[in-house]
């Protein structure tokens, strides 16, 4: 079967789709990609000839659109050769944490619009929802002297003077109610994979590079407040490479200032005291 004939917004959709993996009608706009009325219109045309499947939306997550094996086959020539990585089978039908995925999209989305008005370069951005390696590996996956440290997404940026820095984003939504359960039953670990600077030593960082920032995203302002009033000894030196933020403030400027345990607003993209 011959393939269909894309328009610009059809390459450009199925090219974003490839890049994040999934993507709601609201990602698509925010993308510049097309308004909502005639990214509906292609969309539904590229589901007709089976390049993108989708779920409907909910009141737990919104509804999503990802590419299809039939995608990958019919245009791999057409894009880089890890875009037909992201086709999918099953796609995300089903998936109890879609509204998690979509809001790490969201920050990933906000990441690469401040790095291209900055001058950052992102060098590497993955999710843990990303195709992952032959043997199952999660893309996130990092491990380390028998340790290992899965992120929701792992990003390394230059910065504009060339230095390079490493990111580990944990994007925190809590269902409907905003719970910190996972929140709370994972930071020691994290907290841990801070202190030894497990994520630089397990990707081979060299010596005297700026340590990794792991940074919190949480669904709300009202979410990151509870966050931030549960840590332990805030003022405690592990905590210096470690930033909050709320959803609403990191889609607006994802540079914008993040908090730290103590309180301060700080850019996560300096050097920390010594």
């Amino acid at each position: 079967m011959k393939p269909l004939q894309l328009s610009a917004a059809d390459e450009q959709m199925l090219a974003a789709l490839g890049q994040y993996r999934l993507l709601t009608m609201q990602q698509i706009e925010r993308l510049g990609i097309a308004n909502r009325k005639h990214a509906g219109e292609r969309l539904k045309r590229l589901a007709a000839a089976g390049y993108v499947d989708s779920v409907r939306g909910s009141p737990m997550a919104p509804g999503v659109f990802w590419l299809t094996l039939k995608a990958a086959k019919h245009f791999a020539d057409v894009f880089a050769p890890e875009w037909a990585q992201s086709a999918s089978a099953k796609g995300f039908s089903g998936s109890a944490h879609l509204g998690q995925r979509v809001a790490t999209v969201d920050v990933c989305i906000g990441l690469r619009a401040w790095a291209e008005r900055t001058g950052y370069q992102v060098k590497t951005l993955r999710t843990d929802f990303d195709g992952g390696s032959a043997d199952l590996k999660r893309a996130t996956s990092l491990t380390w002297n028998g340790v290992t440290y899965t992120a929701d997404a792992l990003g390394e940026l230059i910065d504009a003077s060339g230095a390079p820095w490493v990111i580990a984003l944990e994007v925190e939504t809590g269902g409907h109610g905003e719970r910190l359960d996972n929140f709370q039953a994972k930071l020691q670990h994290r907290l841990d994979v801070i202190s030894g600077r497990h994520i630089d030593r397990a990707m081979n960082r060299p010596p005297g590079s700026r340590a990794a920032r792991m940074l919190f995203v949480f669904k709300s302002a009202a979410m990151l407040g509870r966050a931030l009033k549960s840590l332990p000894e805030p003022a405690a030196k592990h905590w210096q490479a470690i930033f909050f933020a709320a959803l609403p403030d990191v889609v607006e400027n994802f540079g914008g200032p993040w908090l730290q345990a103590t309180g301060e607003r700080r850019n996560p993209f300096q050097p920390v005291a010594s």
